[in-house]
């Protein structure tokens, strides 16, 4: 299972006395962002738990990697997440590696950080400078210059325009690590940068009166710890479906516990917020790495989110093999409403690959585009 490492309660008070939530620094929202090229069929590969360490074979695993990116459709995505844990009692050249292998890829990648990332042997601040001197790489960090006080360190995004047409984003966000003997969760402040994420990047000063669903533009959210609403969509599933993984257009393949993050100390809810403003449209997480799930989440709003665990991407640590491989989502630049009569704004598919194998020999777990 999952191991753990815990900060100490002084620590952390400490920790968050220095990154004040409020009355702090008016952050400039533009330095969070990067402009991408939106092109049809735009196609992002979702990687999760490498969990590379000095343990780990290095020319077995980029090889690896190199297939496993390739084994939607026997090309290179258009973007790559590496969402959360690439990392965990590495090194400095580790890192350096890893860094070099997906720039030489040539495709634009994210990274979030996981409860494991900074467990090595270099500074907390090593892979924020690495990620930051990346050629592809579209990692930001003003946290890291002094220049905001958002808690946490990989909230940014990516806007995907044609001209001056925004047509997508991709939404990036710290799910932080360990909180008073337990998992962390997204703060307070971190929901607000959230919002102004959706608002100032689409030309809004502050939330209209009427959201409907295309006053924002369709967005993909990326962070590595689950919340609760996943064990709720979860346990539902498997309540009203107890022998399925799969019913009508909803996919769950979880096969040990869900460690989401507690919310006691926050007073802002991510998902809420998202339901909202009707512009997230899915939710990628990881941490548990032989769950796989697609689930649609409505809560008590009105607006559904998909949840969606991706793969396991390697073999450190724990896996199952037969859930081991990569998420791939191509988004659609109009919604399209599918034979269960809902709407959908991407397709989703698990390509499940083994490292004695080729990327044309992977095998699709699920598909939305079946519906």
């Amino acid at each position: 299972m999952k191991t753990k490492q815990f900060v100490s309660i002084g620590a952390f008070v400490s920790l968050l006395c220095s990154c004040a939530t409020s009355g702090g620094v008016r952050y400039d929202i533009e330095e969070y962002k990067t402009d991408l090229e939106w092109k049809e069929g735009f196609t992002v590969c979702q990687l999760n738990d490498l969990h590379l360490s000095t343990l780990s074979n290095l020319d077995e695993e980029f090889e690896y990697y190199g297939k496993l990116v390739k084994a939607n459709d026997g090309k290179l995505p258009d973007f790559i997440v590496l969402n959360g844990d690439a990392f965990m009692d590495a090194n400095q050249r580790i890192v350096d590696r890893t860094v070099a292998f997906f720039d030489s890829l040539g495709v634009p990648f994210a990274f979030t950080y996981g409860n494991h990332d900074t467990q090595g042997f270099y500074s907390d601040n090593y892979i924020n400078k690495k990620m930051l001197e990346s050629e592809k790489s579209v990692y930001k960090n003003p946290n890291s210059q002094g220049r905001d006080d958002v808690f946490g360190n990989s909230n940014y995004f990516v806007n995907l325009k044609a001209g001056n047409d925004l047509k997508w984003k991709l939404i990036f966000m710290d799910s932080n690590s360990y909180y008073d003997w337990d998992y962390d969760a997204i703060h307070d402040d971190q929901v607000e940068w959230y919002e102004r994420a959706i608002l100032e990047s689409s030309g809004h000063d502050s939330k209209p009166a009427l959201v409907e669903d295309d006053t924002f533009v369709k967005s993909l959210l990326f962070f590595h710890i689950p919340t609760p609403e996943f064990e709720t969509a979860i346990t539902a599933f498997k309540n009203n479906y107890p022998d399925d993984k799969i019913n009508e257009d909803q996919y769950c393949d979880v096969r040990e516990s869900i460690s989401s993050g507690v919310n006691k100390h926050m007073n802002k809810n991510i998902i809420d917020t998202i339901q909202e403003y009707r512009s997230t449209v899915s939710i990628g997480v990881a941490h548990d790495h032989i769950n796989n799930t697609d689930l649609r989440y409505l809560g008590d709003g009105d607006w559904p989110v998909h949840l969606i665990y991706g793969m396991k991407s390697s073999q450190g640590i724990y896996h199952n093999k037969d859930i081991m491989g990569a998420a791939f989502y191509t988004l659609l630049s109009s919604k399209r409403v599918n034979s269960f009569t809902n709407d959908v704004y991407f397709d989703l598919k698990f390509v499940s690959l083994q490292y004695n194998q080729e990327s044309s020999e992977g095998v699709t777990l699920w598909s939305t585009s079946n519906y």
